[in-house]
């Protein structure tokens, strides 16, 4: 009995002891309370599970809103009966405030949505302007993108700027509008004509260097040499150029144009003919543009506004529904010194009529209707002195040149 009194006693004894430690703690905390985290937390740290807290703590409270939910959720683990306290005290103080100071922090991330977004604007802007620079370069062959015959025949010249850069474009466009500009100030529609015809071959030659690049296969040649845009951009073409280029200038002076498609000595070609007064002429400006030797420029006549007889002679057509007959607007019928081969009295009446009027020089051309001039006919045939008239004339030299079916004779007279 006496044993289990003592027993008893010592066991009042702990609880009033542990009663006393108690009421320290908590003395201790509640004083601490309406401080920061950091103050609690060492008040704590007489245990090893407060310890671990106390590593948890310290980055919290350099963090803003999450670390201090860390906090509460802690303090609300180990001391039950304080979480009330620290969850009324700190989480309304720090959650309201930290909250809405963090909000306007994350507006920045505008920022990089901006940047996304000049990124693509700026990629698909560039890559469409640069991408046509490098067609030239690189022409698509006639083959594969144009079909320029339909596309004439509907008077559509749309492609042929298709692969030209923005400045090509622009020379284009600016070319052909100071030609038909200086054509629109002559008189009438056949000076008009004959201004474009001579213009053309002036300013272009014929592609013989693609051609035979090509081994003479049109397929493997590039587009521009059978477009408008190889006469007013590249200063180069093939017949095709040379008649769509023709006929695109046509259009814009209203001078009623065709394409002719065909064969000229058997190898495939492209001419045109060009209505005037109501009679169509027949006109092919690449054979008055020949391909010399030393590659000096030439200029001819001899297709100029031919019938299809004269034409017929070295041309077969495939789709020519229209007759030429008409000779008035012919290039040789136009000027006074032009003659047929069976002219030929009438040619030195010419010369001699010049000379008379102390011509200084005197130009005769005469058509020969069998062609191959140069073979058939010497320069006596043409040149006769015993019927040429020299009045006052005290010296004369005289030079002849031929084409197929033409020979033009000039003299200078000096008196």
């Amino acid at each position: 009995m006496t044993r289990r009194i003592k027993r008893a006693s010592a066991f009042l004894m702990v609880m009033v002891l542990l009663l006393a430690g108690c009421s320290k703690k908590t003395n201790t905390i509640q004083r601490q309370t309406p401080n920061s985290n950091e103050q609690i937390t060492v008040s704590k740290t007489d245990s090893p599970t407060n310890a671990t807290s106390e590593q948890k703590t310290e980055p919290a409270t350099q963090e803003s809103t999450q670390p201090a939910t860390e906090n509460t959720t802690e303090g609300s683990t180990e001391a039950p009966t304080q979480a009330p306290t620290q969850e009324s005290t700190q989480v309304p103080t720090q959650a309201p405030t930290q909250a809405p100071t963090q909000a306007p922090t994350q507006a920045p991330t505008q920022a990089p949505t901006q940047a996304p977004t000049q990124a693509p604007t700026q990629a698909p802007t560039q890559a469409p302007t640069q991408a046509p620079t490098q067609a030239p370069t690189d022409p698509p062959t006639q083959a594969q993108v144009f079909d320029y015959w339909s596309d004439y025949k509907t008077k559509d010249t749309t492609h042929d700027r298709a692969t030209l850069t923005d400045e090509q474009k622009k020379t284009f466009n600016n070319t052909v509008d100071a030609l038909i500009k200086e054509a629109k100030k002559l008189p009438t529609k056949y000076q008009q004509e004959l201004y474009v015809h001579d213009w053309i071959i002036n300013y272009a030659q014929y592609d013989m260097a693609n051609l035979n690049a090509a081994g003479r296969n049109t397929d493997l040649m590039p587009a521009y040499d059978f477009s408008a845009a190889g006469i007013f951009v590249y200063k180069k073409a093939v017949c095709q150029g040379y008649a769509v280029a023709f006929k695109y200038c046509m259009d814009l002076l209203d001078i009623e144009c065709v394409l002719i498609r065909g064969t000229a000595k058997g190898e495939g070609h492209m001419w045109n003919a060009v209505k005037l007064d109501g009679e169509w002429y027949q006109i092919d400006v690449t054979w008055d543009d020949p391909v010399t030797q030393d590659g000096s420029p030439v200029l001819k006549y001899d297709y100029m506004n031919v019938t299809d007889e004269k034409m017929g002679k070295d041309h077969v057509w495939e789709d020519w529904t229209h007759t030429a007959t008409a000779t008035k607007y012919n290039y040789y019928e136009q000027i006074p010194n032009y003659f047929e081969l069976s002219e030929m009295d009438a040619y030195y009446t010419y010369i001699s009529a010049q000379i008379a009027q102390k011509s200084t020089k005197v130009v005769a051309t005469v058509y020969c209707p069998n062609g191959d001039v140069k073979a058939q006919y010497d320069a006596g045939t043409f040149f006769d002195k015993s019927k040429i008239q020299w009045g006052s004339a005290s010296k004369y030299r005289c030079s002849v040149s031929y084409s197929d079916y033409y020979i033009t004779m000039t003299i200078n007279v000096t008196y």
